[in-house]
């Protein structure tokens, strides 16, 4: 568990919408600009960069809440109190697991690359590498926007 600063619930709500909306736009830029003639490679890129975004906020609610079980179990083994190893209650808690985001987004980019190579003149190194670093890239922005507390949580309601 991550303590970090109280954001701004418009700038969450700002970087929510922006990394929702501006994942998937790049990546029809970048599949425009390496398969301008398939549609498919487009369709498939817009909708994994979206899968990026959706299944990574899914995982880490997932993961988060089974790290934030596990630590409350371990602590109460060890006689403590569930909460007890929070440090500064000040801030916004923020629960692992939002490394899911960067393995998401290699793991799209991969397969966006081996499709891509087979619909496009590229070859396959090229494609599986400009595709595995955007997917890369995308993914570590998520991360980087969990950990520092500006993508919130996503609560299950």
């Amino acid at each position: 568990m991550r303590v970090v600063p109280q954001r701004s619930m418009w700038v969450q709500v700002a970087v929510w919408f922006g990394s929702f909306l501006l994942g998937p736009l790049t990546a029809l830029r970048l599949s425009t600009a390496t398969a301008p003639d398939s549609d498919l490679v487009q369709i498939a890129a817009v909708l994994g960069f979206a899968l990026v975004f959706a299944g990574g906020l899914l995982l880490w609610m997932g993961l988060g809440v089974a790290m934030v079980v596990l630590r409350a179990v371990r602590n109460l083994v060890r006689g403590k109190l569930p909460g007890s190893d929070i440090v500064d209650p000040s801030g916004t808690m923020v629960p692992g697991g939002y490394r899911s985001f960067i393995v998401l987004g290699a793991s799209v980019g991969l397969l966006l690359g081996l499709f891509s190579s087979l619909l496009t003149s590229l070859s396959a190194a090229a494609a599986v590498g400009v595709w595995l670093l955007a997917g890369s890239t995308y993914g570590t922005l998520l991360w980087l926007a969990a950990h520092h507390g500006f993508l919130p949580f996503p609560e299950p309601e």
